[in-house]
């Protein structure tokens, strides 16, 4: 963002060394906004719901993300999957993280191994998809993130992470989690929990895997599990509020900051490893 400032960019993209991750930033103002993974998952949405017509395509996100884009499918008429998180679960719905597929291969690139997950499928690398990222950005980016939460409704997200050190973190994490399995809380930061999902059991037809889903009433939710490559504990909050005339983006969007920081406050203190 500094290198930005110095050149007068106002599109900030970065990938990671081995090139399966991709982030941004945007100038919103004065100042830079860094979009979450989340956001800059439902832009791409955006961009490529549109054009899908063929009844075999489909939109995966998985547990852990932001449930709008299962609300952005559903709008658009294109079939929807929610997996369990990591690469060979998401690779399984045909999508991998939030890189776009083609249907088709170019003859003049190389030949691609078919496996079962990939017959018909060429997966494209954040590097083709940071294009589709630029076009949405010269479409006023900060402006699309507008349209989608007016239409429907803020999601205001927060992964929280704790680590566990020393010779009885894993134990002090699986501990924490068969706590929330056995006892979970009643209120999450002033929002009463509605319902408690052990994960272990499956959730919505996906196979059983380590965690804790909390429904916090129409309000949201909270995935808590253990990391699946370093010794910590990781909650995944997500406030939702419906769209409304009534109430500014702005507003709405600083009351679900207030309740996410209340969730992120009660779970850093009983989540305590």
């Amino acid at each position: 963002m500094a290198r930005a400032d110095e050149v007068q960019s106002t599109l900030v993209i970065a990938n990671d060394p081995d090139a399966d991750r991709l982030g941004a930033a945007v100038r919103d103002g004065a100042g830079w906004h860094v979009l979450r993974g989340d956001q800059i998952g439902w832009l791409l949405a955006s961009a490529m719901l549109p054009a899908m017509q063929d009844p075999r395509d489909v939109v995966a996100t998985t547990i852990v993300s932001s449930t709008l884009l299962r609300a952005m499918a559903r709008d658009a008429g294109v079939r929807f999957a929610m997996t369990l998180t990591g690469f060979k679960w998401l690779a399984r719905a045909a999508a991998t993280g939030c890189c776009a597929w083609a249907t088709r291969r170019p003859s003049a690139s190389p030949s691609i191994p078919r496996s079962p997950t990939r017959t018909d499928f060429r997966p494209r690398s954040p590097f083709r998809t940071s294009p589709m990222t630029c076009d949405v950005t010269v479409r006023h980016l900060m402006d699309r993130l507008d349209e989608i939460e007016a239409r429907f409704g803020v999601h205001s997200i927060f992964q929280l992470s704790l680590r566990a050190e020393g010779p009885s973190g894993l134990g002090a994490i699986i501990d924490a989690v068969q706590s929330l399995r056995e006892d979970p809380p009643t209120t999450l930061g002033g929002l009463a929990v509605s319902a408690n999902f052990d994960l272990a059991l499956g959730y919505e037809g996906l196979a059983p895997t380590d965690g804790v889903l909390m429904q916090l009433g129409e309000s949201g939710r909270v995935v808590v599990r253990p990391s699946g490559t370093e010794p910590k504990l990781k909650a995944y909050i997500e406030i939702t509020s419906p769209p409304s005339d009534a109430t500014s983006l702005a507003e709405q969007r600083r009351h679900g900051e207030l309740l996410v920081s209340a969730v992120r406050a009660d779970l850093e203190s009983l989540l305590r490893l």
